[in-house]
């Protein structure tokens, strides 16, 4: 049975699983949760997916989620295809624990899709794999790794889950498991000597730590180490990293060398070709921008292209006597924002934009209809999400699949809840 519905008996942390409880990779530092709290776990047959539980788990059906009060409760999801049901809901913190990899099973196609888009959404994110951590981290806030890699790193990303069940951010230790973690390879350069990985991965976290001066030096050094070990791919999977470094130095025309420099593909060149247009027009801010965005640090270019987007439409609105070439700029602007939002999974703000974007284009109708959908479900506005898929698969015929995945997603959810997988 379920726990009756009284306000007061509503567990103040509720999961939503991947498997069932004995099979869930989470369920120890979930464990740590219920020494202080007891843990609402969403299923509708408990005697398939609480076996082994300890007691303090309790089972919460369907039916009972629509009873909590989530201004009081901390959720915890373990499988994307949770999104769809719980965002509309705005628990007071959202958690996504992941590990950072396909799905079990590995034939669903969208699973990983949603895992990005939830992570994008969740106040904050804990994964298993620090080349998945780190490709968050470029993209978001508040991500913690917890990969027994290093005991002191993993008792911050417990404290995440710890502070997140007493209802509090925990925004705040993310920054201080980066420094650790930076110490961390520090200290293995010290013991093992010079080594192109841990060098390079010391740069990364120098960087995210806002050390661009010593994340520069770092990264050479491993850049120097490569080279000397015959990697083929040193220049564009290490060295090219120097761009985003210099960017964040103040260096955006020696970053757009830099960036030139590594060019082998003829996109690449491409890129390298409008980073010297930009720089030429005297447009440094959309260059450094761009530079951001083509090392994958979709977080900090977010932040310059917020910054740049409002300036631009100030000037733009203060002067009558603004022409095609700033509409063009802003525009251009816009969309770099757009997609960057995209990239780091934040689609309500994306979609917020796009209604606003004045140089709306016909041909784009479809993709922002798409998005509105996916915007208005995140909203619990079902119906207007259905019909905003229609209009999308009006104009482009294989648009329709946003709603046989809406479908398949809403059975995987069930599935979920009664202990199966998220598979047909």
């Amino acid at each position: 049975m379920t726990i009756s519905r009284i306000t007061q008996a509503w567990p103040s942390v509720i999961v939503f699983p991947d498997l069932a409880w004995n099979r869930s990779p989470f369920a120890a530092p979930l464990q740590s949760i219920t020494a202080k709290h007891r843990i609402g776990w969403v299923t509708n047959r408990p005697d398939r997916t609480l076996e082994d539980a300890p007691p303090c788990i309790t089972p919460l059906s369907l039916a009972d989620c629509d009873h909590v009060d989530w201004s009081k409760a901390t959720a915890i999801v373990l499988h994307p295809y949770w999104a769809p049901f719980l965002l509309p809901r705005r628990p007071r913190l959202l958690g996504f624990c992941t590990s950072g990899q396909s799905q079990p099973g590995g034939t669903d196609e969208h699973a990983d899709k949603w895992r990005d888009r939830l992570s994008g959404e969740a106040s904050f994110v804990l994964t298993s794999s620090e080349p998945y951590y780190l490709d968050l981290a470029f993209r978001r806030d508040g991500v913690f790794v917890m990969d027994g890699a290093d005991d002191t790193s993993d008792w911050f990303a417990l404290q995440a889950l710890l502070w997140a069940a007493d209802g509090t951010d925990p925004l705040p230790l993310a920054r201080l498991q980066q420094q650790r973690r930076e110490a961390a390879y520090r200290e293995r350069i010290a013991v093992a000597g010079d080594n192109a990985v841990i060098s390079f991965y010391r740069s990364v976290y120098l960087y995210l730590l806002g050390d661009a001066s010593q994340a520069q030096k770092e990264l050479l050094c491993a850049f120097e180490q490569a080279v000397l070990s015959g990697d083929e791919h040193s220049l564009s999977d290490i060295y090219r990293f120097r761009s985003a470094i210099q960017t964040a130095l103040g260096q955006t025309a020696e970053a757009a060398m830099t960036y030139e420099t590594t060019a082998v593909t003829d996109q690449e060149r491409t890129n390298a070709a409008q980073l010297r247009l930009r720089l030429e027009a005297g447009q440094t801010d959309i260059a450094a921008a761009m530079l951001l965005r083509w090392n994958d640090d979709h977080r900090g270019a977010v932040a310059r292209l917020e910054k740049l987007l409002q300036t631009e439409t100030a000037e733009e609105e203060a002067s009558d006597a603004a022409g095609a070439a700033t509409a063009e700029r802003t525009a251009f602007i816009q969309q770099l924002l757009i997609d960057s939002l995209l990239q780091a999974g934040r689609i309500r703000q994306a979609n917020a934009h796009l209604a606003e974007w004045r140089t709306f284009k016909v041909r784009d109708r479809c993709e922002y209809e798409l998005l509105r959908g996916t915007a208005r479900l995140y909203e619990g506005r079902r119906l207007k999400a259905v019909r905003a898929f229609l209009r999308a698969a009006e104009l482009r015929h294989d648009a329709i699949g946003a709603l046989s995945e809406l479908a398949h997603i809403d059975a995987a959810a069930k599935r979920l809840a009664e202990g199966e997988s998220s598979h047909a």
